[in-house]
């Protein structure tokens, strides 16, 4: 990636890290640079094929958003509770060497659960799942990311940004493939204005 174009980038966001075994070395340095540099960064790891869970840690010492689901996150911890997961890996970004600003905010997508997100120390947020009959749910938690960096990069709260991107996770399922159900900007601005919790 060009120098220049992560110099005048206002955020840079990696997704499939276990699926970039020839960059797991280069991306945290990357992302350092990124933040570095006034952006601010956030990861998805996706599945890990090879079922190790290695080399998160680098990254959360230099991402502000972890965007786990509750496998990942109960896999890359050891722990069954996914609250204590989210945690603990909050907890590791938070206390990696030169780290001053109270470490990343993981938001940990629950399916029909919702999801919810917490940093090393405060409260834990949680939004619940937009009701909604889903067809596929290929690229649902990158929606869902989107949705949440949509609000969260302009200022919104987390809260508003958890209910946004359940609400884009959702729609994207409404059909088969993992692109054709993303919704458009008003498409996802029409559905929280019509959705209660």
């Amino acid at each position: 990636i060009p120098a220049g174009l992560v110099a005048r980038a206002r955020h840079v966001h990696v997704g499939a890290f276990f699926l970039q075994a020839h960059a797991r070395e280069t991306l945290p340095p990357f992302l350092a640079k990124a933040r570095a540099g006034g952006a601010t960064t956030s990861f998805d790891t996706n599945w890990d094929p090879a079922e190790r869970w290695e080399g998160v840690g680098p990254m959360l010492a230099a991402t502000d958003v972890f965007f786990p689901n509750a496998e990942e996150a109960r896999r890359l911890t050891g722990r069954t509770d996914v609250e204590e997961a989210a945690r603990e890996l909050a907890r590791i970004g938070a206390t990696a060497p030169g780290r001053a600003d109270g470490g990343p905010l993981v938001v940990v997508k629950l399916g029909r659960e919702g999801a919810l997100a917490c940093r090393a120390t405060g409260p834990i947020e949680r939004t619940l799942a937009m009701p909604i009959e889903a067809i596929d749910t290929t690229g649902a938690g990158d929606s869902f990311n989107a949705g949440f960096l949509r609000v969260w990069l302009r200022g919104g709260s987390v809260a508003e940004g958890l209910r946004s991107g359940a609400a884009a996770g959702a729609l994207s399922t409404r059909e088969l493939g993992g692109v054709h159900g993303q919704p458009t900007a008003d498409e996802l601005d029409r559905a929280l204005a019509s959705w209660v919790p």
